[in-house]
């Protein structure tokens, strides 16, 4: 990760930041290319129909396909809506889903834009952490009736208060029916939260499937900010049912009658208005920063958790002289696997006679100190009152004493109302952590200060194993897995040796045959290119003739030209020369000559 932290060393030199749940940063370098791009190329309003308008709506589908191909799916299975954050595809699902008298069931640790979405559903109802749990540890035995009301259950894939990581596995559940036990419907949706998840890890769309993905752009690329995008799965997209529309999304709009025909793609239908294509053009840069740093999202998970793991056992040993601890951590996990635990750190401070350090007095302190974290509630109520054990009766009775969310009113009665949180990404170093840890002792731990694991460690993880030993998520492999993975690949194997005999169908025995002779042979190198004549032997491989249509000419914005827009692209000839390993491009009395055609 050492080029990774020389991309940021612009806004480190002088600073620790650890608030990348908060909004991750971006690198001088993808920047600088970003204007690069909008200097050299005119972009315009996609709804046009100009030559720029339609450069820019390609660059758009391209974006969508990168997004799409980054959760390893694709179109034939998702497609991708923007929105205005991840709280706009929330928005979204709450006011276009079609309960039909269905539930809204939600984790109680979910975000503040999850709760928002109760005002339009029909039925609540909301599932207490260890509830969940209980339910999803259970086999599935209902028998699901497909004309049933609909529906829906909400949860994160990732606590943005504790980096907990909920079960992937409860997707497939949720949509078998383990919650019809529990409440009168039997067809159900599931909408995964995973704008904090997917900032730091990779999400096989391939594997798990819920209807529904909300996600948050700046998160994991830094910028831009306040662009998000909902992946609705396309057999699901018949429960969205869209009220108010918005120019571009309908086919056909009467303004003297109450007429309109909404667009049949669903992304077309669901865009109201202009969309946000500067920004979205800006994404491309941000996948071409990973590519640059040779970065995938499981390097950068593993590299979030260890640096967190370090802190946390570091921060749970801490006590004062007298022995007292000096930390409260919140978590469900001891940070002994990635696929349960993200690069989240939660806590509160103690002074040595026991009292709570409030978290706007660490704030203070992490500033002077140059470090970035965070503190309250992180939009979680659920999940900062599970921890703290704040009843509903105390969060009320904090707000009647003046406390609102965002304020630094943190201490009533000496009870927190919110906790401090830091978090990593992956320019994030061990000197991060260490800068952190210094500020910690030198700040706010009596001396000289003691380290001992807590005496309740031993029941900490066997809690966290019976919680979550059922669920290994995405990352983790069982040998059940392993061995079923050699056996498909042996069977595949197989099937190539051994393939199927091929039965004539004799009812074409009667067809008249047509005697003739193959002249000639015309390969298409470039893409709306001239043709090449194949005249000798010719290599066939997998997609058919070697060479044929194997390579396309773009403009500086990666967008793919055809004669539909510029027909001079016909008068290009090209020609293979196996010999030189040479592709030869002829126009007119010009001609370029690429080496190495099969790099």
């Amino acid at each position: 990760f050492s080029l990774t932290s020389l991309s940021f060393d612009i806004f480190l030199t002088d600073v620790c930041y650890l608030d990348h749940a908060g909004s991750t940063l971006y690198s001088e370098k993808q920047m600088s290319n970003i204007l690069s791009d909008f200097s050299n190329n005119l972009y315009s309003n996609p709804h046009s129909n100009s030559t720029s308008s339609k450069i820019t709506h390609d660059c758009i589908d391209q974006v969508r396909y990168q997004i799409l191909n980054h959760f390893n799916t694709n179109t034939d299975e998702y497609s991708v809506i923007f929105t205005n954050g991840a709280t706009g595809a929330l928005k979204l699902i709450s006011e276009s889903f079609d309960y039909n008298n269905g539930h809204f069931v939600y984790l109680q640790d979910n975000h503040t834009s999850v709760l928002g979405m109760r005002s339009n559903a029909p039925n609540v109802n909301v599932l207490k952490h260890n509830e969940a749990f209980e339910i999803f540890n259970n086999d599935v035995t209902s028998i699901l009736d497909r004309n049933a009301k609909n529906s829906l259950f909400a949860y994160p894939a990732q606590c943005n208060f504790s980096g907990t990581k909920y079960p992937l596995q409860w997707i497939k559940k949720t949509q078998d029916g383990a919650l019809s036990r529990l409440y009168n419907s039997n067809k159900w949706y599931c909408l995964l939260d995973a704008a904090a998840y997917v900032s730091t890890n990779f999400l096989d769309l391939s594997k798990y499937k819920p209807d529904f993905v909300c996600v948050s752009i700046y998160k994991i690329f830094g910028y831009p900010t306040g662009l998000g995008a909902l992946l609705v799965k396309n057999e699901s997209e018949r429960v969205l049912i869209k009220k108010y529309y918005g120019g571009g999304t309908v086919s056909m709009a009467l303004s003297m009658e109450n007429i309109a025909i909404p667009r049949p793609i669903l992304h077309e239908r669901f865009e109201d208005g202009t969309i946000s294509f500067l920004d979205i053009l800006a994404i491309k840069h941000g996948f071409d920063t990973f590519k640059r740093l040779n970065l995938n999202m499981n390097l950068i998970s593993e590299h979030t958790f260890s640096l967190a793991r370090y802190v946390y056992y570091q921060l749970i040993k801490l006590r004062h002289s007298n022995n007292e601890p000096a930390a409260v951590l919140y978590h469900d996990t001891i940070f002994e696997d990635r696929t349960h635990q993200d690069g989240i750190i939660n806590f509160n401070l103690r002074r040595s006679n026991g009292e709570y350090i409030g978290y706007a007095e660490v704030l203070h302190i992490a500033n002077l100190f140059g470090i970035q974290l965070r503190t309250g509630c992180f939009c979680n109520p659920g999940s900062c009152q599970r921890p703290l054990n704040l009843t509903s009766e105390d969060v009320i009775k904090h707000y009647e004493k003046g406390h609102v969310c965002g304020d630094q009113n943190d201490l009533i009665d000496g009870v927190p109302t919110g906790s401090v949180r830091i978090s990593f990404g992956y320019m994030s170093t061990k000197k991060d952590a260490d800068e952190f840890l210094k500020m910690i002792g030198e700040c706010f731990v009596e001396r000289p200060c003691v380290t001992k694991m807590p005496e309740n460690f031993g029941i900490l993880k066997e809690n966290y194993l019976k919680t979550f030993s059922l669920f290994p998520n995405s990352s983790s492999t069982t040998d059940d897995e392993i061995n079923k993975h050699k056996n498909e690949i042996k069977n595949k194997d197989n099937s190539f040796s051994a393939p199927k005999k091929i039965e004539i169908d004799n009812s074409f025995s009667n067809i008249r045959t047509i005697n003739g002779s193959l002249e000639n042979i015309y390969i298409y190198p470039v893409k709306s290119c001239g043709a090449f004549e194949i005249d000798s032997s010719w290599r066939l491989v997998l997609t058919g003739f070697q060479y044929d249509r194997e390579w396309m000419i773009v403009d500086s914005s990666g967008v793919c030209l055809t004669q539909k827009r510029n027909t001079n692209l016909c008068r290009i000839k090209p020609n293979i020369n196996l010999k030189e390993n040479l592709l030869e491009l002829c126009y007119g009395s010009k001609k370029k000559s690429i080496d190495n055609m099969q790099f």
